[in-house]
């Protein structure tokens, strides 16, 4: 006979799960009654009756991207765990204050489930419209490649859902179908993880038939959706972090010859980061923003970018915080490098003597010229206890890029083209050395930057200017992280362990609530 106090757990535990089955967790906003409402519920075929049905379902699953534990605000951290940004006082939040230096653990809110929470909200309405678009007839569509154009969207961005998932938190559940309703399906209600290898194996499956499906470009009504372009780019990284080189190679070669949309890298480095730089020949993919600030204000939605904000130092409020700054040590790297001050430095963040917007020129102690917020540092350096505090200057724009409190529009970039130049860099390196090929590629980013071209150099020496250029070119984009751990250097981020910080911990609420998911290693 079944012990019924165990057996009335078990219920709950499920019914626990059911709620959770989209890897949900309870946000500010009322909406995740909706969302829990499409995990338990099967689809009745009734919403896809037309192409508008197709689009605006598919419209939905963007919406994660711009989740507040997800690119709009806490990827943040992503760049304090590296250890190019600082966090100063105006970061109060106890699960903020983790991340540097890796002092989280599975039950720190913010990133770590909020990452977890947006990719899989994302997957399910990307599950969801595939279902509901393929099972369309195609006389409803305008033409035969339109419903394959939105499938091609839907399995594109639900392989960059699973691709941020396999790189943050390594082998997770693999849900691809659409869930039937069925609670007596213990294995849809409690999934097992699956290997690295099998969450990749499905993004290359998407991102592959997202490149055959998808068009180079889009009308002036479209402009942000992914491209071939885009998916042939993140197959190629999709291959590079499993390194598998020659595929990567291969991958991006394609898009450097002219296979896809014409991409070009634009004539000013700083350019690409302004508004007018949106959506331009050198973006690959990128995250889009407008204003507004949310719910909270009565606003329908929140599409600003936040994280332009926080790392925004002006002191007139309410248009930015100073939360983040430039870490001593990004700091110092840059200063090794004289010559990149007229670009790559001027444009990634500011100093004394720069101009930037109505500072004219940025003071040489800008707190007491009232141009920016006093901060201090939230942990000093013990080294050198007067640092001077310096900004943030990529991405948090100007005054005239903004409206008001949390209102910037300006897009997140995901991948530009000199990502795509660097990688296809590297890979050629792996494959064959330095060739000439991959010093195109490379001396064309830094050509752009206004430096030196290099040559002459050995395969390794060649690999560790990549590691250099890569650092120049993105820092305050959220590479470097993921850089580090996939060339196994790891340690070179405050506070790293090796065998336990290459992966986040899953996320504790969704350990307790599903017995089948593992934790990963340390954790």
């Amino acid at each position: 006979m079944n012990n019924p106090i165990t057996t009335d757990l078990r219920q709950l535990q499920k019914y626990a799960a059911l709620l959770l089955l989209s890897f949900l967790t309870v946000a500010c906003s009322d909406d995740y009654l909706e969302d829990a409402l499409v995990a338990t519920q099967p689809e009745d075929g009734n919403f896809f009756a037309s192409q508008d049905d197709a689009v605006g379902a598919l419209n939905a699953v963007y919406g994660p991207l711009q989740d507040n534990g997800y690119y709009k605000y806490q990827f943040i951290s992503i760049g304090h765990m590296a250890g190019d940004t600082r966090q100063t006082d105006g970061t109060t939040q106890a699960a903020e204050q983790a991340y540097p230096e890796f002092n989280f653990n599975a039950g720190t809110g913010q990133l770590i489930p909020g990452v977890w929470k947006a990719c899989y909200l994302g997957i399910q309405r990307a599950n969801n419209s595939i279902n509901g678009i393929d099972g369309m007839d195609v006389v409803l569509f305008a033409t035969p490649e339109d419903k394959q154009r939105l499938l091609g969207e839907a399995r594109f961005l639900r392989a960059f859902y699973y691709f941020e998932l396999a790189r943050l938190y390594g082998g997770v559940p693999l849900i691809t179908e659409v869930f039937d309703g069925d609670i007596t399906n213990e294995e849809a209600i409690f999934p097992t993880r699956s290997t690295v290898a099998e969450v990749y194996a499905q993004v290359e499956a998407d991102f592959t038939a997202a490149a055959a499906a998808l068009p180079n470009s889009y009308d002036a009504n479209n402009v942000g959706r992914p491209t071939a372009g885009a998916a042939q780019a993140f197959l190629g990284k999709a291959y590079l972090y499993q390194k598998k080189y020659a595929l990567a190679r291969d991958a991006f070669q394609s898009i450097i010859n002219g296979g896809f949309a014409e991409y070009v890298l634009t004539e000013d480095f700083g350019e690409t980061f302004t508004l007018a730089g949106e959506n331009n020949a050198e973006s690959v993919f990128e995250i889009q923003y407008q204003s507004g600030f949310g719910r909270a204000f009565g606003v329908p939605e929140n599409e600003a970018n936040w994280i332009a904000n926080w790392f925004n130092p002006t002191a007139q409020f309410p248009f930015g915080f100073r939360n983040a700054v430039p870490s001593k040590q990004a700091i110092e790297f840059f200063e090794q490098y004289p010559e990149e001050d007229v670009e790559r430095r001027f444009y990634t963040y500011a100093r004394p003597g720069d101009t930037w917007g109505r500072w004219d020129p940025i003071e040489e102690d800008p707190v007491a010229a009232n141009q920016w917020r006093r901060r201090n540092i939230l942990v000093s350096y013990p080294d050198d206890p007067d640092f001077q505090l310096l900004a943030v200057r990529k991405f948090s724009g100007g005054f005239e890029e903004r409206g008001g409190f949390n209102q910037n529009p300006n897009n997140l970039r995901i991948m530009r083209y000199s990502d795509v130049l660097l990688m296809f860099a590297e890979a050629e390196n792996e494959v064959n050395g330095p060739t000439p090929e991959a010093y195109a590629a490379l001396n064309a980013v830094r050509e752009r930057a206004g430096v030196p071209t290099v040559d002459g150099l050995s395969k390794d020496a060649f690999f560790e200017q990549i590691v250099v250029e890569r650092r120049l070119e993105f820092m305050f984009e959220f590479h470097r992280y993921f850089d580090l751990i996939r060339w196994g250097r790891g340690t070179d981020m405050p506070g790293f362990t090796v065998g336990k910080n290459e992966l986040l911990p899953i996320p504790a609420a969704q350990v307790t609530n599903n017995p089948n998911l593992t934790q990963n290693p340390g954790f």
